[in-house]
């Protein structure tokens, strides 16, 4: 007989950020669903990716770090 263990979907959304021109990174933010315990991919990170200091909107900058878990699929 044989026993199979799936990966189980996780999912992590990173909210969208304001700052102004001059003025540090804020704190970012963002939400994490379906892990089994809150710490399941290690130490979570909000980062952006991005150095440009312009008055303007950036797509798809904003990332998040965690440390990968063959019991996800994040």
């Amino acid at each position: 007989m044989t026993a199979t263990i799936a990966a189980r979907q996780a999912s992590i959304t990173v909210a969208d950020a304001t700052k102004m021109q001059g003025e540090l990174d804020p704190d970012f933010t963002g939400e994490v669903e379906g892990l089994v315990e809150p710490d399941d991919l290690g130490e979570l990170k909000y980062v952006r990716t991005n150095t440009d200091e312009v008055a303007g909107e950036y797509a798809d900058v904003l990332d998040a770090e965690y440390v990968e878990n063959d019991n996800y699929i994040v």
